[in-house]
């Protein structure tokens, strides 16, 4: 998540991500191209904090 949503790295779907990956969001479409194609598209990382 730190790799993909904060540092926005992209390519990094190819090692975290298995080729058959689910995505379980209906509005982004299924497999591991789509999530990259999606990360890839960020401009700001996603800034999380505890709850």
């Amino acid at each position: 998540m730190t790799a993909l949503f904060q540092r926005r790295e992209a390519s990094a779907v190819e090692r975290l991500q298995a080729r058959d990956y689910i995505q379980h969001n209906p509005t982004i479409p299924q497999g591991r191209d789509a999530l990259q194609a999606l990360v890839a598209t960020y401009r700001r990382p996603f800034i999380t904090s505890p709850a």
